[in-house]
C-alpha cells in the first residue's frame, strides 16, 4: 500500500468524516494547491496576489487547508470485473 500526503480545503468545524467527502476534490500535495483547487483555476493568481484575498475571505468563513493522507488500496486495482 503506498500513501500520499497532502492537503484539503474545509470548514474548520466540520467532523473529520463530513471535512473529507466535503473536501476530497480539494486534495493537493501542498497548503496552495490545495485552495487553488478549492478556488478555481481562474481565481488562483499568486502572480498579482489574488489567491491571498481570495484565501482571506474563506478564511474569514472559517474555512482552511486540513492535513490528509490518501492511501492506495491494492486490492480494488487487482479486483476482476
Amino acid at each position: 500500500m503506498a500513501e500520499l500526503r497532502g492537503y484539503i480545503i474545509s470548514a474548520n468545524h466540520w467532523a473529520d468524516n463530513i471535512a473529507l467527502r466535503m473536501g476530497c476534490w480539494t486534495f493537493g500535495t501542498t497548503a496552495t494547491e490545495a485552495w487553488c483547487r478549492h478556488l478555481g483555476a481562474k481565481k488562483c493568481d499568486t502572480i498579482t496576489g489574488d489567491l491571498s484575498k481570495q484565501m482571506n475571505a474563506w478564511v474569514d468563513k472559517n474555512y482552511g487547508p486540513r492535513k490528509v493522507i490518501m492511501h492506495t488500496d491494492q486490492e480494488r486495482s487487482d479486483a476482476k470485473r
